[in-house]
C-alpha cells in the first residue's frame, strides 16, 4: 500500500526548448479551495543566467495506480 503522503508529491522538470535544466520534487497543497504546486526557486529561475525555462513539466500520481504527466509550456516576455 502507498501511503496516501506521497500521491502528493511530484517529479518538476524544467526544460530549455529539448534540453533538461534542472530535474527536483515539489508537492500539492491546498488552501482556500485552491490547490498550489511548492517546489525549489532554482528550479523556475536559474540563478547563474537569471533565466526562465522555455518549458515545465509535471510529474504526479492521481492515485496508487494510474501516473499521470503533464507538460507545460511557458516564454519568458
Amino acid at each position: 500500500m502507498i501511503a496516501p503522503l506521497l500521491l502528493t508529491t511530484a517529479r518538476v522538470s524544467a526544460f530549455d526548448n529539448s534540453r533538461p535544466l534542472t530535474g527536483v520534487s515539489g508537492f500539492f497543497f491546498e488552501r482556500d479551495q485552491r490547490l498550489f504546486l511548492a517546489t525549489s526557486r532554482h528550479v523556475v529561475i536559474e540563478r547563474d543566467r537569471a533565466a526562465l525555462p522555455a518549458s515545465a513539466a509535471l510529474q504526479c500520481f492521481a492515485s496508487a495506480h494510474l501516473q499521470r504527466s503533464l507538460r507545460t509550456t511557458s516564454h519568458s516576455g
